[in-house]
């Protein structure tokens, strides 16, 4: 029966090249770890769009990659490449997303902004506000949503595969040695793993299970930024459940739903695989392409995927997968979780010996 289910999506972006007498012409603001690894790779992917321009306030990284991918076109002001660029990508530190997408959809100029949205709903509405004025198309780069296995997820979801959702968890943990993004992410006021990591987890569960009702939130921040949050949430149909996000513990990386008639599980770190336990099956799902490990954990493609939307929502007039209006959704449930922050509870020297000894075995 899950045969019927699996997304209709192909790893192989999908946009006819019909659907444009000449290629789309996007720029990039913002020349960072995600461009380099991801919206610049993924773009290569799709023939219908060409990167004309790239901006940074770091010259030299906006020259780097437009030497390495061809882009004729860079600077180190944003404002440069309005007139020459159709879309754009918005790919710089969270505060400064709202005031640029506004800037760039005034000028009827389509957005495609990184998550989150920006750091606060009324920003996001400004954003919104912009597109709907000018008719310029707002997405937000939430790309998790395409991944096969949160696909097959929400279709699960939606057609009581499993019988309803009766509880849910999530856990991420990206630890500070393991961390590769950009360093803006660490410091106040852009940085803290619930802005950093939350926006993806948050998303998706708003996305499968709808609003929450109630929650409470807690972290660790003191003097800076936090590096552990947790949430705990009922949701609008009287889902409970807990969210646990971390720089600093290992952590399952796992979001688990459980239904009336089994579980769902899926790795927040794995695009294609999800585990069904039911009494009909119980076992690992590859939602999409199957192949070794680095093959299946590579995530261009669904960035090409996010990509290709963002340019069907252009060419048809339609709206994006991940409209302003859901981006903000995720914004504003963090800003009300900081709203009512509770300080986490130090732990005690015990759990602290356990923690080290656990990470020495690992």
């Amino acid at each position: 029966m899950y045969d019927q289910l699996q997304p209709d999506l192909d790893l192989a972006p999908s946009l006819a090249a019909s659907y444009f007498t000449q290629p789309l012409r996007l720029g990039i603001v913002g020349c960072g770890y995600v461009t380099a690894m991801s919206h610049l790779p993924a773009a290569q992917l799709l023939d219908t769009i060409q990167i004309v321009a790239l901006a940074d306030v770091n010259k030299k990284s906006a020259q780097d990659l437009a030497q390495r991918y061809n882009v004729p076109i860079c600077g180190s002001d944003y404002q440069q490449i309005i007139e020459h660029v159709d879309a754009v990508i918005v790919a710089v530190p969270h505060h400064l997303h709202a005031p640029i997408a506004v800037d760039f959809l005034n000028n009827g100029i389509h957005v495609l902004v990184e998550k989150p949205m920006a750091l606060r709903s009324a920003e996001c509405q400004q954003m919104i506000d912009a597109a709907q004025r000018s008719n310029a198309k707002l997405a937000v780069g939430m790309v998790r949503r395409f991944y096969d296995s949160s696909q097959l997820v929400k279709r699960f979801i939606d057609t009581g595969f499993l019988g309803s959702v009766k509880q849910f968890h999530a856990e991420e943990a990206v630890l500070f040695e393991r961390f590769a993004a950009s360093a803006f992410t660490l410091r106040p006021p852009t940085g803290g793993v619930l802005l950093d990591t939350g926006p993806h987890v948050l998303d998706m569960l708003l996305w499968w299970l709808g609003n929450f009702a109630e929650f409470r939130y807690w972290d660790d921040a003191i003097s800076g930024v936090e590096a552990n949050c947790r949430i705990e949430a009922i949701t609008e149909n009287g889902i409970p459940g807990n969210i646990e996000l971390s720089r600093t513990r290992q952590l399952d990386n796992k979001i688990r739903l459980e239904c009336e008639e089994g579980a769902l599980e899926i790795s927040t770190l794995d695009p294609s695989q999800l585990h069904i336990e039911s009494e009909r099956f119980t076992g690992p799902i590859h939602a999409g392409r199957s192949g070794d490990e680095k093959e299946i954990r590579q995530i261009v493609p669904y960035f090409a995927r996010q990509l290709d939307d963002f340019a069907r929502a252009i060419c048809e007039d339609s709206a994006p997968a991940i409209s302003g209006e859901e981006g903000l959704r995720s914004v504003m449930l963090m800003e009300a979780c900081k709203a009512q922050r509770t300080l986490l509870p130090t732990p005690s020297w015990a759990e602290i010996d356990e923690r080290i000894t656990r990470r020495v075995d690992l």
